[in-house]
């Protein structure tokens, strides 16, 4: 009897143990929005810092984000291993970290960036829809290339993972002071899990002329990507219907015979003043030859 009293314990302790491991591999999965805000920048490093909110996965701490505008390169300041070992260790944690995002974030060193309208800086934007992404065999989602342009002249192309084919993409310009160039938030349905969840990703254009600097907004802490204004909505149209993209060769070639156009005409001026000129001479001398004497 004792027996079999032990090996009934020791089968529930297993199954007890299996569900366990069951509920952390689930919870470990979950998917959520993985949402951006708080753009700002800090002149003396030339550097973008912001916050990356991911409510998937092993479900991390605010994460704040560093990306140099010189390298490119992307960093984290501190990271989820060392935001739990540092700062979540007792009933105060959250409170503590919170003023440890606040001090980074902290007037004048680290200027929040302004929102601007993309439309009146006349920037447009071309999504298509490139084709499948596959993870596995089991996740599948959708890879799109957005195409920026600032009036005819091609400003950079972006390579981004969406959800759906059809599914709507919204634009966030904000404007980095004293240089030409541009943070694009693209924020759209990125992870397909349960339905689909909000992704944003932030990108740097460079070469930006800008023709209004007046802010529409700043960051705002939505978790989803709401359409304010200055924002592009752009749905996705298929690679194999998109004619009309400029090459940056094109772009310039068309500049360049733009800034040459008075070359043709100037020729064509002094050629039609040689033939006007020359008809005169001749009549002229026609005139003067059957002049009575």
């Amino acid at each position: 009897m004792k027996l079999k009293a032990i090996n009934k314990i020791s089968i529930l302790f297993v199954v007890a143990l299996f569900l366990l491991a069951t509920a952390n591999n689930v919870s470990a999965t979950v998917g959520g929005p993985t949402t951006i805000d708080r753009l700002s920048y800090k002149s003396s490093e030339n550097s973008l810092y912001y916050v990356v909110n991911d409510g998937g996965g092993r479900g991390c701490p605010p994460i704040i984000e560093k990306l140099n505008l010189s390298t490119k390169e992307r960093t984290q300041v501190k990271t989820c291993n060392e935001i739990e070992s540092t700062y979540y260790r007792d009933e105060n944690s959250a409170t503590s970290y919170n003023q440890f995002i606040e001090d980074t974030f902290k007037y004048p060193a680290v200027k929040a960036l302004p929102i601007i309208s993309l439309t009146k800086n006349n920037i447009s934007i071309l999504v298509e829809y490139v084709g499948e992404h596959k993870f596995d065999e089991y996740n599948v989602s959708s890879d799109f290339r957005a195409t920026i342009l600032q009036g005819n002249q091609k400003k950079g192309a972006i390579d981004f993972i969406g959800c759906y084919k059809d599914q709507p993409d919204v634009f966030k310009g904000y404007i980095i002071p004293d240089t030409n160039k541009m943070v694009l938030e693209i924020s759209r349905i990125g992870d397909c899990f349960e339905g689909g969840y909000t992704k944003d990703d932030v990108y740097i254009l460079e070469d930006i002329s800008y023709q209004d600097t007046d802010p529409v907004g700043y960051y705002n802490y939505s978790s989803e990507p709401g359409v304010h204004r200055g924002n592009l909505v752009v749905f996705a149209q298929d690679n194999k219907t998109v004619t009309n993209i400029p090459s940056e060769t094109e772009t310039t070639g068309k500049n360049n015979f733009a800034s040459l156009w008075w070359i043709p005409a100037l020729i064509l001026g002094l050629v039609v003043g040689f033939i006007v000129g020359h008809k005169t001479r001749t009549k002229s001398t026609q005139e003067f030859a059957v002049k009575p004497q």
